[in-house]
Parts: structure tokens; sequence; C-alpha cells
């Protein structure tokens, strides 16, 4: 079976886990496991672990179905309900789980804290290497480094940037085009304070899409954090910016919204981009981190 290369020195990687087989760490777990990387995904749902070990994709995703059965048959995907010494046979761990919003916009983190508990106690007992752990999840920013450094270091009693290292590398995918934007991203973007993470993941995520070159940002993971948060609320305010031109093109003689859109787009600083006026912004992620940011924001007194 052939793995990836691409950690740093030469070496191999031998295998990635995936904390989460949801929508975000399915897909990249499929699209991985394409390449012939060996990927573990962890999940406490039994029923979607059986489905998946079936070749079943519990999540309707343009082209997952038919990708996961393949990568399944050929063994190169597994699924499981616990980490176990997952240690043994992976390098890097992706934290992929969910982190709904409550009413005032607050995210749960709790889905991401049990995941870096559960990291935490099978790094304490494994006797391999240093891996690298890579925050997926959505989350406000501080929190890789003040809540998910914190409890690993303490669960496992290793410390951070020499027995283990930390990433934040958000996701930017579409609902219904995941995979294709997991398999052709328009950017990477990598978050950590120490340089030997941020050069690994590089050269992991270099070595995956090879030959494409995908640009890459590394920067702190505060800013990587908020990356994502920014980018959702931005997409959020372009909808209802011309939701709102809209309602004004209805409102006056000959208005035309889709001309209007289109005159908007021509310009280089706006782009044609999420212009199309509509019933509005939805989905599972845009609403949800509008109000994280909007949480966010006000706890900052902004």
């Amino acid at each position: 079976m052939r793995v990836c290369p691409g950690m740093s020195g030469g070496g191999w990687v031998r295998g990635v886990g995936i904390i989460g087989a949801g929508y975000v760490g399915l897909t990249l777990g499929v699209f991985l496991a394409s390449k012939y990387v060996r990927t573990i995904c962890v999940e406490k749902d039994e029923e979607k672990v059986g489905r998946i070990m079936k070749g079943l994709s519990p999540i309707h995703e343009q082209g997952l179905p038919e990708l996961l059965r393949q990568v399944v048959e050929d063994g190169v995907l597994e699924a499981r309900t616990e980490i176990g010494d997952m240690f043994e046979e992976v390098d890097v761990i992706f934290i992929t789980v969910g982190t709904p919003t409550g009413s005032d916009g607050s995210p749960d983190l709790s889905q991401v804290e049990e995941a870096s508990r559960q990291i935490g106690n099978a790094l304490a007992a494994s006797k391999t290497g240093a891996p690298l752990i890579v925050v997926k999840s959505t989350v406000p920013p501080g929190t890789t480094w003040g809540i998910v450094r914190p409890i690993i270091e303490k669960t496992s009693d290793r410390v951070c940037g020499k027995d283990f290292h930390l990433c934040v590398n958000p996701e930017f995918l579409r609902e219904g085009s995941a995979l294709q934007d997991t398999m052709n991203p328009d950017r990477i973007v990598i978050g950590t304070k120490h340089s030997w993470a941020a050069e690994s993941l590089k050269k992991f995520y270099e070595t995956l899409y090879n030959p494409k070159k995908i640009p890459m940002l590394i920067t702190s993971p505060t800013n990587a954090e908020l990356i994502k948060l920014a980018t959702n609320a931005y997409l959020a305010l372009k909808i209802s910016f011309i939701n709102l031109i809209s309602q004004i093109c209805e409102a006056v003689e000959d208005g035309d919204v889709g001309v209007v859109a289109e005159g908007l787009g021509l310009d280089p600083r706006i782009g044609p981009l999420f212009l199309r006026a509509g019933l509005g912004f939805g989905g599972s992620c845009l609403p949800k981190d509008l109000r994280a940011l909007k949480w966010f924001a006000a706890g900052l007194g902004v």
C-alpha cells in the first residue's frame, strides 16, 4: 500500500487520523484515502461507523458515495469509535468535530475539548515520535492555543512544540461541492506558533497536491481562526447586500438586479461571486459563523 510522504526530513507519514466523520471530516478522509494515504476516521456514532465501513456515505455530497466505496474496498480508509492506540499508526491527526452555536452566538466547544482530551490520553500511552495535531473545526480566535493546547498538554503530560505539534488549518468548503473543494482548494491557511509544525503541514499538502501549486498562508493561530469566521461573515454580507439592492431594483422603474450585479462583479475589487439575489444566505456554516463572530466581537467590546 502506498502512503504519502509529507513530514520534514524526508520521512513518511504512516497514516492520518481524523476525529469526527461528519461533513468536513469524512470528505477530508475520503480524499486523503483516494491519494493512498492510510486514513482512520474516529466517530462516536456507531451507526455512522457501520455505514462507513460498508462503503455507504452517511452524508450527501456529489461524488462522495462512489469514492468512499472505493477507498473502503481498497482498505485505505477505516472508521472506528475510539482513538485507541492510533498514534502507533498515524503521524497527523485532524480535529473536525462540530462547534454549534447557542442562541446568543456562543460556540459549543465541548466536542473540541473532548477530542483534545482523547488525543491527550492516547498521546500519553504512545511510545512513538511527536505527532502533528491539526484543528480544522471552526473555532473562535484563541481556542487552539488557549484551550486545545492546554488540554492536550495536561492529559498527556507532554509539551507542545517538543512532544507534539499543533496547527490551525480551517476548511473553506461549499455544501454540495465539498469533495471538489477539498480536491481543488483555492488556498490553504496554516496557523501556528512553531515553524516546524507549519513547515511539516505545508510539505504534507505540497506532496498531496503535487503538481498543483496551491497558495498557502502561514500565520498565527489567532489569525487563522479569524480568517475562517471573517470569510463566512463577508460572504453573508455580499448575499445580504445584493438582496437589499434587489429590493431597491424592484421599487424603481426598469430596475434589474441581474444587470446591477453584473456591473458590480466587473469591478475587480468586488468580483462576481455571491452576487445572485435570492432567498438570502443559509446552510449550516454562514449563519452559525456570523453569530459566532458577532458574539466574539461583543465580548471584546467591539
